[in-house]
């Protein structure tokens, strides 16, 4: 049985807690936030669980192996080193750290504890998205050409901007699909009101292997919008994240470039369009699945799909996102694999 600690309790916080206490060999012990309504909120939530305002009582309670850290994103490096510094496991929310540099050093320092740390990227534990990552790797697409991600709402406002809040998403969706790291990051967005941070943007992509992805975000959209689309050479695909039922549609259709005989020099493009299908996919709940994943893995001893590294490519991709939009969009090339990652 593994004891559950939980460091904030406010919009996200219960709900790992929620879903790590579901599970059989799983127990919420402890759950720490300055707020004394949150605290008695949880003690409704989780029945005996032990409440302290101080998350050093948390971290010093012997009954807690793993600590879950969903505070404001500036708290999550200082907060999950400590964690680590204590011995216990991590799951922190996303982004992992402000900086690349702290989020390498999370990953370090869980290596060297043999410790699991987890960052919280939720939807890539999605069925949906781990069907669509098989029918990639096994060819169902063809090549990969242009990858497609909306992500609006009227959104709540954060301590990060619109890129870091929802644009990390699909960052994190696009690691397993494309499995490029890419080789640059253009960026343009918009701070709408004074004193905020930006709360629309577009991101652009550019993969090693000709693919590119354009990830579009935004606080300010008055329908909420979840969608991916995935240009193949084979096929297309979408994936509706509002529809967690049938999330996965694939499209029998692409488009062929040939040359033309009869006009040496101008290039044609055949198109094919054939016809759609919903292939079955499991509705389990994501968060749930990443629940069951962590608590495995630090039963197991393994390390877990959204580790610290991938924690930390996320992050590198928002800092570069933010370089480029203060920049005027100038294209953000990503240093080699090596020296950052």
């Amino acid at each position: 049985m593994i004891g559950v600690g939980v460091i904030g309790y406010g919009r996200w916080g219960p709900n790992p807690a929620r879903n790590l206490a579901s599970l059989d060999d799983a127990r919420v012990v402890a759950v720490c936030d300055h707020h004394g309504e949150r605290l008695e909120r949880a003690t409704h939530d989780l029945p005996g669980v032990r409440t302290s305002p101080d998350h050093r009582d948390l971290l010093a309670d012997p009954s807690v192996d793993a600590v879950v850290v969903a505070t404001p994103s500036a708290t999550h490096f200082d907060l999950a080193m400590l964690a680590l510094a204590a011995g216990k496991h991590v799951w922190v929310e996303k982004p992992i750290a402000e900086t690349v540099a702290q989020a390498l050093r999370l990953a370090d320092e869980a290596d060297r504890r043999a410790r699991v740390l987890v960052v919280d990227h939720t939807l890539v534990y999605g069925a949906g998205v781990r069907r669509l990552a098989e029918l990639i790797d096994a060819g169902e697409l063809g090549t990969l050409l242009h990858l497609d991600a909306t992500r609006m709402s009227l959104g709540r406002f954060q301590d990060v901007n619109v890129i870091a809040d929802l644009g990390v998403h699909d960052f994190a969706i696009l690691d397993p699909l494309v499995k490029e790291r890419p080789l640059a990051v253009s960026a343009n967005g918009r701070a709408h009101f004074t004193g905020a941070p930006e709360d629309a943007a577009t991101v652009w992509l550019d993969y090693p292997g000709g693919a590119t992805a354009q990830v579009s975000v935004s606080w300010i959209a008055p329908v909420r919008s979840r969608r991916l689309t995935v240009t193949g050479t084979r096929r297309m695909a979408v994936h509706h994240e509002l529809e967690p039922a049938a999330p996965l549609e694939i499209h029998d259709k692409h488009a062929t470039p040939r040359s033309d005989p009869a006009h040496p020099g101008v290039l044609r493009v055949d198109c094919h369009d054939g016809v759609a299908w919903r292939p079955e996919v499991d509705a389990a709940d994501p968060l749930q699945a990443l629940a069951r994943h962590f608590v495995d893995c630090v039963l197991a001893g393994r390390r877990p799909l959204t580790d610290a590294r991938a924690g930390a490519r996320m992050v590198e991709l928002i800092e570069a996102a933010n370089r480029s939009m203060r920049d005027g969009g100038r294209p953000v090339e990503l240093a080699p694999a090596g020296d950052r990652t």
